[in-house]
This record gives C-alpha cells, sequence and structure tokens, in this order.
C-alpha cells in the first residue's frame, strides 16, 4: 500500500512529550526544563554542572564528578 506524499506527519514515538519522533524524521523537542534542579537533591561527595553544550540548539547537560579519593595502594 503507497502512503500518500502529501499526508500530515504524525506521531510515531513520543518520549513523555519531551521528545516526540514524527514520520517524516522530523524530531520535536521541548521548550521547557523537564526536570527542575531543585528535583535533585545534594548527595554528600558528588559535584555537579550544568552546562550549555550548544546554544545554536539550546541543548544543555549536566555534568557529574564523583569525589576524588586516593588509590587503595597510596593509603
Amino acid at each position: 500500500m503507497a502512503m500518500s506524499s502529501n499526508a500530515a506527519p504524525h506521531v510515531v514515538e513520543d518520549c513523555l512529550g519531551v521528545l516526540q519522533l514524527l514520520s517524516d524524521g522530523t524530531v520535536l523537542r521541548s521548550d521547557f526544563p523537564v526536570l527542575p534542579t531543585e528535583a535533585f537533591p545534594d548527595v554528600p561527595g558528588i559535584q555537579w554542572k550544568d552546562v550549555v553544550y550548544d546554544a545554536e540548539h539550546s541543548l544543555k547537560l549536566r555534568m557529574y564528578r564523583r569525589p576524588l579519593t586516593r588509590p587503595r595502594s597510596c593509603r
């Protein structure tokens, strides 16, 4: 069965409304932050920082770093 080339694209995959994949290959991303910063409680010893990965495409990420520890052989 051939698909009509003028059919409007429809949602093929929906990831909690944050990311949607349309039938024509278009990817739609939400503009609002999904999880606010305050939703993540501080964990002792874990450091994190929110950074802009690609400003042109409004891509951001959160970097985590575990505590710095000495190797067991140095203790």
